[in-house]
């Protein structure tokens, strides 16, 4: 029996608020935060990134909207959403880290200083930036 494969979609993206804005000036890159959707909607993503839209600062977890929030916001927002094609077993293993993301969300945080950390270390050594990672952990 062959296994049916599935879509997942990554949606990058480049804002114009103050972190994105850094984080673009650090890496050069023309993206600087990814989400995650099981379908090609949008409706619903998910990310690590603030949870609201005004104190970057408190940030975590979050369900995201391509319509609502920072993106809402941001009308203008650059984005490249790219569709992946899983197989079902690994698609229902996303759909249960998700679950177990959605039912914890206060176990997860952003780690928003340990990124600008890195960059600053990182260039105090010479190396360049080539991209940026969503830092997260586990409270």
């Amino acid at each position: 029996m062959k296994d049916e494969s599935k879509k997942v979609y990554i949606l990058l993206s480049k804002t114009k608020t103050v972190p994105s804005n850094l984080i673009k000036l650090m890496t050069r890159e023309p993206y600087c935060h990814t989400s995650l959707a099981l379908d090609i909607s949008l409706d619903e993503m998910y990310s690590f990134a603030r949870k609201g839209v005004y104190n970057p600062f408190n940030s975590g977890f979050i369900s995201e909207n391509i319509e609502k929030g920072i993106f809402g916001k941001h009308k203008g927002t650059r984005c490249a959403v790219y569709e992946l094609k899983v197989t079902s077993k690994q698609y229902d293993r996303i759909q249960q880290e998700l679950a177990r993301f959605k039912k914890h969300p206060d176990r997860y945080g952003y780690n928003f200083m340990g990124v600008f950390s890195v960059f600053s270390i990182l260039r105090m050594r010479g190396n360049t930036v080539s991209s940026v990672h969503s830092s997260w952990h586990r409270c």
